[in-house]
């Protein structure tokens, strides 16, 4: 029997459209994070410990990443959108 603990990683947020104000400061300072959480977010998925994904809804009030995304994506955000968003088996 395996003794260790069952540990879940939480993404919070990180699917943003940065469109408020002081979002262009957040965005500079989120750029320099996403290379460390998909390390943590690797050794995870290594370890088959689930990844789940907290975010806001954008209005949309679905549990549809895709739409969510297609909402936030825009051009200031792309890089990060493009490298943070869930996989096919994480939870949103």
């Amino acid at each position: 029997m395996n003794n260790q603990p069952k540990r879940a990683l939480l993404i919070i947020d990180m699917i943003n459209d940065f469109a408020f104000p002081h979002g262009s400061l957040l965005l500079q300072h989120t750029t320099p994070i996403i290379k460390p959480i998909l390390q943590i977010k690797q050794q995870f998925r290594q370890d088959n410990n689930p990844i789940i994904y907290v975010n806001d809804h954008y209005n949309l009030w679905q549990a549809d990443f895709q739409k969510i995304i297609k909402t936030c994506r825009n051009e200031q955000n792309k890089a990060i959108i493009d490298k943070i968003s869930p996989d096919k088996d994480d939870f949103f």
